[in-house]
């Protein structure tokens, strides 16, 4: 008899929490051998969306126009597991933010976007736009002992409604169980320990939900889908000017397209948006850096201990000083003028502001201000120490959230999310003094263009970062790779590598390293 955790497809949000039970079951489910011989894929933030139009021409907004490349990499995929493989698509498989002009989701004020019937429509769109991609999953799916996993991600959080679920089950077809979805975000599995989410509800996330997985609210006897501030900003930031602006959100991580539109148009009037902001594109760009405060007691492997009511009362110099000397969103915070005073009254106001800045966002501005070696610091005095740049202000964040994960999943060692677009190979992160957590990012299986490539290459052109936005193509400039994860049980401890699929169209493709030549812009010249 065998322990395992499993979710059915058709729960509503409400029994969500009691799916997440582990159940004693008299044999494998499915039919699957015991887990010891099963191997699992991972891939994320494909965002299908719209499709082509009529015309025949891709919508500017659609960014999954590889088929060729996922029937390659779901062929490989079920060879490499002896058509026993469970792929898990780690969220944002459909991209319902950029909905078609026929469906504007007009929704009641700020926070509430799309009804339940629009999300309907909306899903509706997306699957008879991606029909044969869908028909590959299927496929896979029936294959030997198969299966797929679906986990809602920001993008399509809407999946863990059940009508919205419906429509894409219907165009799955999902035979003995082999298609499922996780409603609650987290898949985990107590042989393998391994734990799995989408990546959103990571601490302060802007594109979170505070009750995820509940995501509705009811307004004058309508249900509408809750719009968090990241789905605003996408949807005033990129659906509008994605015609325009076609790679906008093909940049690895996500936040740089958004940043240079903002440079572009230099929008701040709205102090909570570049706060947020400033904040995102910390965590999802912080990767490689640690801070180490040396020749002081009490500090912890969550890095110094800031004086937080200080950091605080640094009002708006907590965000500008956590920012490169040159960049623009830094000159607009301390700009000599009305338009700068507006904005550094409303940042004085937000630094303040416990309930939309939490503590532990504040620590890691203060790790930022510190690698960055400003003058200004989250603590009266250093004592006379040194400071090591070597800081990874979003470990803090990780950290924090996975304990809280291990007090239902206790036993995890490893992790692995997606939902940044910028994939990561395997690292350890010390969760105390005893324990580690292997981290992995899947990054996007679609292509993506990291933001140093993006710049070389606009640099190079002469042109500016704008002007790059515009006149970059996918299918002509973005290199073939996909990123995917693979897990596989080795000596009875799960084994977690992060690679790479290259797949010109109309070429078979094939697996290759993470920064393999096939894969690096620098190879072209």
């Amino acid at each position: 008899m065998e322990k395992r955790r499993r979710f059915p497809a058709k729960l509503g949000v409400s029994l969500a929490f009691a799916a997440m039970t582990l159940l004693i079951v008299p044999e494998p489910v499915l039919g699957q051998d015991p887990l010891d011989t099963e191997k699992l894929v991972l891939i994320s933030d494909t965002h299908m969306g719209l499709g082509k139009a009529e015309s025949g021409k891709w919508s500017a907004t659609e960014d999954f126009r590889w088929s060729g490349a996922l029937k390659g990499f779901l062929d490989y995929a079920s060879a490499w597991g002896n058509e026993h493989v469970t792929l898990i698509i780690i969220g944002d498989f459909l991209e319902m933010w950029q909905p078609p002009a026929d469906i504007p989701c007009l929704g009641k004020g700020n926070n509430l976007g799309c009804t339940i019937d629009e999300m309907v429509k909306i899903a509706k769109v997306i699957v008879a736009a991606h029909g044969d991609d869908l028909k590959l999953l299927r496929k896979f799916a029936v294959q030997g002992k198969n299966r797929v996993v679906i986990i809602p991600g920001n993008h399509d959080a809407a999946l863990v409604l059940d009508p919205v679920w419906q429509v894409l089950e219907a165009a799955l077809q999902p035979h003995g169980g082999r298609i499922e979805r996780i409603v609650d975000g987290i898949w985990y599995d107590e042989r393998l320990r391994v734990l799995v989410e989408h990546g959103h509800q990571i601490g302060s996330d802007p594109n979170s939900y505070r009750k995820w997985p509940s995501i509705t609210k009811s307004r004058s006897e309508k249900i509408y889908l809750i719009r968090p501030w990241g789905e605003r900003f996408v949807q005033r930031i990129f659906n509008d000017v994605e015609a325009q602006y076609p790679i906008i959100d093909n940049l690895s991580p996500s936040s740089a397209g958004a940043r240079y539109r903002m440079e572009d148009q230099n929008p701040r009037e709205n102090a909570a948006d570049i706060a947020q902001f400033i904040l995102f594109n910390i965590f999802e760009t912080s990767l490689r850096q640690k801070i180490a405060i040396l020749g002081e007691e009490g500090e912890t492997d969550d890095g110094p201990n800031w004086d937080v009511p200080l950091a605080r009362d640094l009002g708006s110099r907590l965000f500008s000083e956590s920012l490169l000397p040159d960049d623009s969103m830094r000159a607009a915070i301390q700009a000599d003028s009305a338009e700068g005073e507006k904005l550094r009254d409303a940042l004085d106001s937000l630094a303040h502001d416990e309930d939309n800045l939490s503590d532990t966002e504040v620590e890691m501005l203060c790790d930022r201000m510190a690698v960055l070696g400003s003058s200004v610091s989250c603590r009266e005095r250093e004592l006379g120490a040194l400071i090591e740049a070597k800081l990874i202000p979003r470990e803090r964040v990780l950290r924090k959230h996975l304990k809280n994960r291990l007090r239902k999943y206790s036993q995890t060692g490893v992790f692995i999310y997606g939902h940044t677009h910028k994939y990561e190979v395997k690292w350890a992160l010390s969760i105390d003094q005893d324990r580690e957590i292997q981290v992995l990012n899947t990054g996007a299986f679609q292509r993506v263009m990291n933001d140093e490539d993006f710049r070389a290459r606009a640099d190079a052109d002469g042109i500016e970062y704008s002007e790059a936005l515009s006149s970059f193509r996918l299918e002509e400039d973005f290199l073939p790779c996909y990123t995917f994860v693979q897990v596989e049980m080795v000596d009875q401890v799960a084994q977690a590598k992060t690679w790479q699929w290259y797949s010109p169209e109309g070429a078979q493709g094939e697996r290759v390293r993470p920064g393999h030549g096939q894969c690096r812009y620098e190879q072209e010249d």
